[in-house]
């Protein structure tokens, strides 16, 4: 299965072996191999109040090359970014546009992504002292800009602060506050935050629901 997510909506695609989830807010598809994924895309563009997309893979459809073609359709970038962890057991947290996230970042030219993601930690967050750790996914979500859809990849990486510094935020990137946020704190501030960043909480056992 694959999530996309575009602001809090989300496109999922599904294998055709994996039960099939009934809600009555869904847009339910159904693809085989000859299915046109541009119909998505105007889904997303011409109906803002869908807010669900499922599509089912039908028998015989393989869902790594299902999931190529659906990202075929969008303009594709790759990203990293870090969750980070401190000595004393809290995890880093940057406020961006109203909302707790964390720090990622575009890939460059000729760069390791798992570099990306060291990179942009340190740029975003003031912060030296990292080591790198397990990766831990990779999401998917989308934005419109300059008149297309943007798909951006971002690999997330488990990471260790070894320093004893206050994280400062790189106000150029709108970044207003970076801190350290205690496990039992974590729920209640992100609640709001995107469902990209919530994945990744959720795959690291810091979040439950």
């Amino acid at each position: 299965m694959y999530n996309i997510y575009f602001g809090k909506r989300s496109i999922s695609l599904i294998g055709y072996n994996e039960v099939e989830v009934k809600n009555p807010n869904s847009v339910i598809l159904y693809a085989d191999n000859t299915f046109n994924y541009d119909i998505v895309l105007n889904l997303l563009q011409n109906s803002p109040s869908i807010n669900d997309i499922r599509i089912y893979l039908k028998e015989g459809s393989d869902l790594e090359a299902a999931f190529g073609q659906l990202c075929s359709c969008f303009c594709e970038i790759n990203a990293g970014g870090g969750l980070v962890r401190g000595c004393k057991g809290d995890y880093l947290f940057i406020y961006r546009y109203d909302v707790w996230d964390l720090p990622k970042g575009v890939q460059e030219r000729d760069e390791e992504i798992s570099q990306t993601a060291l990179r942009e930690v340190k740029e975003e967050c003031g912060i030296e002292e990292l080591e790198l750790k397990e990766k831990i996914c990779t999401t998917h979500h989308c934005y419109w800009r300059e008149g297309k859809f943007m798909l951006k990849h971002t690999h997330w990486f488990q990471m260790q602060y070894t320093g004893k510094y206050l994280p400062v935020p790189q106000e150029e990137e709108d970044i207003t506050r970076a801190k350290w946020v205690s496990p039992n704190k974590i729920e209640e501030h992100v609640r709001g935050t995107y469902p990209s960043i919530q994945e990744v909480l959720k795959r690291s056992n810091l979040l439950d629901y």
